[in-house]
């Protein structure tokens, strides 16, 4: 500060320079209450050049508490009058600065000679000492060079200080003592060196450093206060009426900027949305100076990027530039010319758009904003205490329309409007997190009634891509191997389904091996990878490769979890990079951790319905398995070996024995009543079957439109009567073995059908749609001459080649009638114990005319005939049989009542006497063969058996 003409104060403060004319203090004539006046002028004065030295705006960088500390200790300045209240108001400020004992002040004249020293302490009164002779600072001393103007606040030790003579020579009074730490600083207003001051500590070394920034503010307000006093003195002895009423109307000008200010401060403090605050902001500053709007911007730190956070509406209506939206939203590098000068600046700077546009890579913000006729802005930094959160920029369309004035009042509305910026971020954080919470709950109760994959795929379309820009998604999931994955869930909307290798992608497999899965399972967060970068940089794994030549240009990952065991991927798509936001990525970070569950519980409800099928299924195999074991207990079957000994049965068990244990099919010829389902359990009994019952299908005792619901089942409604699903015989003796009876009665076209299961070891169920897998193994039993039927065209030829693989022939009962007392014996033990008849027998005459009996139905017959004797005896010896009348003479005939005889006698002359009635003829038409109904070889074996001659049989 100094004078000029003798009639001028001018105060300077870095660029700024202020004059005030002040004659009219100097004229006699001046009134009483003009003088008093002077006193207030000071104040005013004071915060004047508070203001211009630009402390107010650095100290709101500060603790709230410690701010409000320096705005109250700056009001109290103000009010003071000369040095020794300056010390008083410093004095009763100790308490708040906790560790500061003491101060001592070393005022010099504004130049580099000491005035007066200045001092006080929590046990020391305030106290000003005047020097009478000034001496003068050293300019090549050590410690104050290290004071230079914007060094701040410097720390020293005791030992330290020697290093100035000067200096430790000053503090030779002051209360300082051994062990205590010193902090100095320089008090600077403008050019003007106002002198030190220097705080003693009263607590353990190292209290200061936390304590610098609230040092450095009271040493910047009594330096201010410093200047002013020598301003109003130089004020009090001039004759400046005219020029303190200029004074006073500049003050008054800076009373209605500051009061501007303040309510400016006061209504951002308690905005928390961004509309009001464009609106309130616009309108305060358009009753301090001219623009045309404003524009609040965010930086991203991690980016280096910054972007629009906050539009002024005043500039929607003037912007009519085709890409105005696509500007506004885009993200610029803070290295730009504008960003990366407005960052190296700690005041507000100004730029002419007109200069701007010479450079190339000027951001197309600034081109816009030129086109439509803006030429000048100013930009400064937007800070919350030391937290840097983005810029402010206000625009006009003329130049010269930011002054120093104006900048000052820019750099003191930019910390409010900081502090205002970012109440709102983090009310607008709060609302948002409060948003996805209730978002991420709704979707969490839609996904928790999720079941299936259906019901998956209708929430990925119906809300999933309403809530989030996406394309299309991609479920893969973990192989029971956990070393491979497969796509398990595919978007029926995916655009790559007509990808020429969609099919074989999306069916393949893929191994844990790839880079990208690796590093997604490592990671706890979510990734996302730029498809055009990947393509360019590594080879793709065909699923991202066949998504890139779609037109993808992003894939998000997140890895599907249930506690610390991961499960699978979920892949994301996005038509263009970039394209979801922070905080859409954390909501699709919260869905996956929920669709990880869903998958999981899809994935084992899938799991469990198979099971509960297989179960349903095998449940129902069981009741059908019972039913039938049921039904056939109830046919009265309960033989468990077969009954025989003949040479005849001997070769019949040779060929069973020999074919039980292949899976070849059988065929059993035979009269009727020869036993041929009998043989046909004990193939099955004596195979790798047995385990599982056989199945028996009587195909002459259904109708025909039956026989095929029989052996194939069906399903529910395929035709009328069918109220329910019914499993046929094959699916029923499925690994077993199935005995179909009556073979020669099956239907011809059932026969097709028969030949293709017995081929294709597979069925369909009437009105089914799928096919059934079968393991079967055919017996098939006929008493029909099959080839003669194949000839005559009622056998088709090939299923008749299909089921004699493997032929067994069984004998007639007459060509073994050798077993005939064995099996009448059995069956005689059966009947008599169900009629509690335990001593019934045969008498030897019954006996003899059984096996003399020629039996056409066989052991069927024989068994009704035993059954039939047992009901008809009257005491414990059966000596009627109950053969047929005319069959019994004609036995009374051949054998006549004399002595017992054995089977073989018995035998023996029965054949004798028919050969006499073919008088010889052995085999042959008319021959005893043909009438015994055994082959010739059979009756020669027994001819030579018996010993029977040619004398034996001529007629006597």
């Amino acid at each position: 500060m100094e004078l000029v003409r003798e009639r001028t104060v001018i105060v300077e403060l870095g660029t700024t320079t202020t004059a005030y004319d002040l004659t009219m203090l100097m004229q006699p004539s001046l009134a009483e209450d003009n003088l008093i006046h002077i006193d207030a002028i000071t104040q005013q004065v004071f915060s004047t050049v508070l203001e211009l030295s630009g402390s107010e705006p650095e100290l709101r960088a500060i603790a709230p508490k410690d701010r409000h500390f320096l705005d109250d200790l700056a009001i109290s300045l103000s009010r003071t009058s000369d040095c020794l209240q300056i010390t008083r108001v410093i004095h009763d400020a100790l308490p708040h600065l906790a560790n500061v004992s003491s101060f001592l002040i070393i005022r010099t004249d504004g130049k580099d000679h000491v005035d007066e020293y200045l001092s006080g302490g929590l046990s020391a009164p305030p106290l000003r000492f005047r020097l009478k002779t000034k001496t003068k600072v050293p300019g090549d001393d050590p410690l104050l060079n290290d004071l230079k103007p914007g060094s701040g606040l410097q720390l020293y030790n005791r030992s330290e200080l020697a290093a100035s003579v000067w200096l430790h020579a000053q503090l030779k009074n002051s209360p300082i003592t051994e062990d205590r730490q010193v902090a100095i600083a320089a008090l600077r207003t403008g050019q003007d060196f106002n002198g030190l001051i220097i705080f003693f500590q009263g607590a353990e070394t190292g209290a200061f450093v936390s304590l610098a920034p609230v040092l450095e503010g009271v040493a910047e307000l009594v330096s201010t206060a410093f200047t002013c006093f020598r301003a109003v003195e130089k004020m009090k002895s001039m004759d400046c009426q005219q020029e303190v009423e200029q004074v006073r109307q500049e003050i008054t000008v800076r009373d209605r900027d500051k009061s501007t200010l303040i309510e400016i401060s006061n209504d951002m403090s308690a905005i928390r949305d961004k509309n009001t605050l464009i609106s309130v902001l616009h309108q305060r500053l358009k009753q301090l100076f001219n623009f045309s709007h404003t524009l609040m911007s965010l930086t991203d730190p991690v980016s280096k990027t910054y972007t629009g956070l906050i539009f002024d509406s005043a500039s929607i209506s003037k912007r009519k530039h085709p890409d105005y939206q696509r500007i506004c939203d885009a993200r610029y590098m803070i290295s730009d010319p504008v960003m990366s000068k407005v960052l190296a600046s700690s005041t507000p700077v100004v730029f002419d758009l007109d200069e701007l546009m010479e450079h190339a890579d000027v951001p197309e913000w600034i081109t816009m904003n030129h086109q439509s006729g803006i030429r000048e802005m100013v930009v400064t930094h937007l800070n919350s205490g030391k937290k840097h959160l983005g810029a402010f920029m206000i625009f006009s369309e003329k130049k010269q329309s930011f002054l120093s004035k104006e900048l000052g009042l820019i750099r003191a509305i930019s910390s409010a409007l900081g502090n205002a910026v970012d109440n709102i971020l983090a009310t607008e954080e709060i609302m948002e997190r409060e948003r996805e919470k209730t978002l991420l709950l709704s979707l969490s109760n839609d996904m928790a009634q999720i079941r299936n994959k259906e019901g998956l795929l209708r929430f990925n379309k119906e809300i999933l891509k309403k809530v989030l820009p996406i394309s299309h998604l991609l479920i893969f999931t973990m192989m029971d191997d956990e070393r491979q994955y497969y796509p398990y869930l595919l978007d029926p909307d995916s655009v790559c389904r007509s990808h020429p290798e969609y099919e074989k992608i999306t069916s393949s497999t893929i191994p844990l091996s790839d880079w990208i899965a690796d590093k997604v399972f490592l990671s706890e967060h979510m990734e996302v990878f730029n498809l055009t970068e990947l393509a360019n940089t590594t080879t793709l794994p065909d699923y991202l490769r066949m998504n890139y030549e779609c037109g993808k240009k992003e894939v998000i990952y997140n890895a599907l979890s249930i506690g610390r065991k991961k499960t699978g991927l979920l892949v994301i798509f996005t038509d263009a990079a970039d394209k979801m936001d922070k905080n859409q990525l954390r909501i699709l970070q919260g869905v996956s951790s929920q669709l990880s569950t869903t998958v999981t519980n899809i994935i084992a409800n899938e799991k469990i319905e198979k099971q509960f099928a297989e179960i349903s299924e095998f449940k129902l195999q069981l009741e059908n398995m019972n039913v039938y074991l049921q039904e056939e207990i109830q046919t009265n079957y309960n033989y468990s070996e077969i009954i025989g000994s003949s040479s005849e049965m001997n070769k019949i068990f040779h060929l069973v024995s020999q074919v039980a244990d292949s899976q070849s099919s059988v065929l059993i010829l035979g009269e009727t009543g020869t036993g041929k389902e009998l043989i046909a359990r004990a193939i099955h009994n004596a195979s790798s079957r047995k385990d599982k019952a056989m199945v028996k299908v009587n195909c002459a005792a259904l109708p025909a439109n039956l026989v095929e619901s029989e052996l194939f089942g069906h399903e529910r409604g395929s035709f009328t009567g069918a109220i329910e699903r019914r499993i046929g015989k094959f699916e029923l003796a499925n690994n077993s073995t199935l005995f179909l009876d009556e073979i020669g009665e099956l239907p011809l076209d059932l026969q097709v059908k028969l030949l293709r299961a017995l081929q294709e070891k597979e069925i369909e169920r009437i009105g089914g749609k799928s096919v059934i897998k079968t393991n079967v193994r055919i017996i098939a039993a006929t008493n029909r001459n099959l080839q003669k039927e194949v000839r005559e065209g009622t056998f088709r030829s090939d299923l008749y080649f299909r089921l004699n693989i493997f032929p067994i022939t069984l004998p007639p009962l007459r060509d073994r009638r050798e077993d005939i007392p064995s099996l009448a014996t059995h069956f005689l033990a059966k009947y008599k114990k169900k009629g509690s008849m335990e001593s019934l027998h045969f008498s030897n005459k019954v006996m003899k005319e059984l096996v003399a009996y020629n039996w056409p139905g066989n052991v069927r017959e024989l068994e009704h005939v035993v059954e039939r004797s047992v009901l008809l005896a009257n005491s414990t010896t059966i000596k009627q049989s109950s053969l047929p009348v005319s069959t019994r003479q004609e036995m009374e005939e051949i054998l006549p009542d004399t002595a017992i005889r054995t089977i073989e006698e018995v035998e023996r002359d029965y054949i004798i006497s028919i050969l006499k009635r073919t008088n010889g003829k052995i085999s042959g038409i008319g021959g005893a063969a043909e009438l015994l109904k055994i082959p010739g070889s059979t009756l020669s074996s027994k001819m030579l058996k018996y010993n029977i001659k040619r004398s034996d049989i001529k007629q006597k």
